[in-house]
């Protein structure tokens, strides 16, 4: 006897996983998750914590989006941030650096849009495999357990502070990186570290200091251009 509205809004709060198997229950359920997906599918812009309550609830629902029939793979979303703290939580499997707080990005284009260098502080990192894209604006990034980004796709960052990881603040192997008015400091290893002959990065009035490591590192064929009054 629960309206379907309320219904609906508790599918917001349904496991990713569990969303794929509640509507076997009944066909009230099969109808309202079929609504609140297909609602997602139409939408472009989600905000958390309105949308979608952690930074992980939303790339789970984005990753099973991509599974369904109706997915438009040239869709581009947009995530937006709220100030305040937004925690990463679970690890990135990988043999060398198991253990790593990230998150793989599995939608083709998407942007993390906050509201400003301090103002929005995401804990963690995000991994950018297979072609994939990510632009990440307005936002100060601290990884005490892995690297602040890694792609082998493009990423797009302004007006972002990497800070603090445990690794390299950005590291692109056989991709490419335009960064604008970003900060790379105070990290284990290197600020910005590229690779791969194929990999260009472009870094306009950016600081890279303080860093352990290079402030940007270079190899394996990989062209940097470094440009800018900043």
């Amino acid at each position: 006897k629960i309206k379907e509205d309320v219904l609906r809004l508790l599918m917001t709060y349904v496991l990713a996983d569990d969303l794929t198997n509640i509507p076997y229950v009944n066909k009230c359920f099969n109808r309202i998750v079929h609504s609140y997906l297909e609602q997602c599918l139409m939408k472009s812009t989600f905000s958390i914590p309105k949308d979608f309550s952690t930074l992980n609830r939303s790339f789970e629902i984005l990753e099973l989006l991509t599974t369904l029939s109706n997915y438009d793979p040239k869709k581009k979303v947009t995530l937006k941030l709220k100030k305040g703290v937004h925690e990463v939580i679970g690890e990135w499997v990988d043999q060398q650096f198991r253990g790593s707080q990230m998150l793989s990005v599995t939608c083709n284009t998407l942007s993390i849009v906050g509201e400003g260098q301090g103002k929005t502080m995401i804990l963690g990192g995000f991994l950018v495999e297979h072609g994939e894209s990510l632009s990440i604006t307005g936002v100060t990034m601290k990884n005490l357990r892995g690297f602040g980004l890694v792609a082998s796709g493009k990423i797009k960052v302004r007006d972002v502070t990497i800070e603090e990881c445990q690794y390299n603040g950005i590291t692109v192997r056989d991709g490419e990186l335009d960064a604008t008015e970003c900060h790379f400091c105070q990290n284990e290893s290197c600020g910005v570290s590229v690779g791969g002959s194929t990999t260009f990065a472009r870094l306009t009035n950016c600081t890279s200091h303080h860093n352990k490591g290079e402030g940007v590192y270079v190899y394996g064929g990989a062209v940097v251009g470094l440009m800018g009054e900043g």
